[in-house]
């Protein structure tokens, strides 16, 4: 579980900042136009921004999954020899004993997973179109969110920043605790 959430932290702003450029590219004029049809902002969301995000999220998806799997310093400090990852087993292989050639073998079975990952999601992506056709850029007069919901986002990233800082002053106080022995 630990190694889970430091995956999730290691990887999150890479995450973050992947679809912050997806969700920034789409046209604000395309919510303008749906709010001024009657839609509420959940039908905007599920109609417009999620379907013209997929190509996004997909991409970031398969970004996480490959670096989750060749990333092996996480794994090495939080599983160490009691959990034996495949990363950690090649390089360990490659640099510490020398053995090429088991090292090789190890990094093609990290590949494997990873090829079959892109292959999935360059299939799942091409079965739809995902163009926009606009006129000439402009801003949007219309915010889409509102206060509940920004409040609730405000909070979640707040609780979610807390527990980094936590992690940090955990750090900080082990080493100090250390430095006195």
């Amino acid at each position: 579980m630990g190694l889970m959430i430091a995956q999730i932290v290691t990887f999150f702003p890479v995450a973050f900042i992947t679809l912050d450029g997806v969700i920034s590219t789409i046209s604000p004029t395309l919510e303008d136009a749906a709010f001024n049809l009657k839609a509420n902002r959940w039908q905007v969301f599920t109609k417009i921004i999620l379907p013209l995000s997929v190509p996004g999220i997909a991409s970031t998806m398969l970004v996480l999954f490959i670096e989750s799997l060749a990333d092996f310093g996480n794994p090495l400090i939080l599983a160490g020899s009691r959990f034996p990852i495949l990363s950690v087993q090649a390089y360990l292989q490659i640099t510490g004993m020398f053995d090429l050639r088991s090292g090789a073998a190890l990094a093609v079975w990290l590949l494997l997973p990873s090829l079959i990952a892109f292959i999935v999601q360059k299939y799942w992506i091409g079965k739809k179109k995902y163009i926009t056709v606009t006129g000439k850029p402009s801003t949007s007069q219309i915010k889409s969110v509102n206060t509940f919901a920004k409040w609730m986002l405000f909070s979640l990233v707040l609780i979610f920043s807390l527990f980094i800082l936590l992690i940090y002053a955990t750090i900080f106080w082990e080493h100090l605790l250390n430095c006195g022995d």
